[in-house]
């Protein structure tokens, strides 16, 4: 309700969404979220690839109800 969602949005969360989602494993420890993702919207995450190499990655966090 009003934009918010129970909890937060983890680098587990999105390490365990992209391998079932799109079949992509990614260690958990490699995904650099925001401060905090509470809410419904758009989010940009890093993801490190090697030590000198990221991609950066858009989360979008939608209500399913």
């Amino acid at each position: 309700d009003g934009g918010k969602i129970f909890g937060s949005i983890t680098s587990k969360d999105i390490a365990e969404a992209l391998q079932q989602q799109h079949k992509i494993t990614v260690d958990k420890k490699k995904i650099q979220v925001p401060d905090s993702i509470k809410g419904i919207g758009s989010f940009t995450i890093v993801v490190k690839l090697h030590a000198k190499a990221s991609a950066e990655m858009r989360l979008k966090v939608e209500s399913n109800g």
